[in-house]
């Protein structure tokens, strides 16, 4: 094997981070601070924990589907927003699914 050929399990990690025609498109939605910080400017430090979850879930729900992935923190969005459905994890496997089969065919 040549190190310029792609072994399955990188072609099906690639797959499931980008658009069906190879690009990235992520939603990188990690940060933790500096979104609270946008929240209120003034004082980050009373912004409630929940309240950042909230608005966190909605725009991972508003945006996530024109993402090929999303980027979250496991502070305020991983857990939660599989938990509360913003993100439809089980359509995104499926499309990595075909898109491997089709690579393989």
């Amino acid at each position: 094997m040549t190190d310029d050929l792609l072994t399955i399990g990188k072609i099906h990690g690639l797959d499931g981070t980008s658009t069906p025609d190879g690009a990235f498109a992520i939603l990188a939605f990690d940060h933790r601070q500096s979104f609270v910080k946008m929240l209120n400017p003034e004082a980050p430090q009373n912004v409630p924990y929940q309240e950042v979850v909230a608005v966190k879930s909605t725009i991972v729900r508003v945006l996530a589907p024109y993402a090929s992935a999303v980027l979250l923190d496991p502070v305020y969005s991983a857990a939660q927003t599989i938990a509360n459905g913003s993100r439809d994890y089980r359509s995104s496997c499926c499309r990595r699914r075909d898109r491997l089969r089709r690579h393989l065919n």
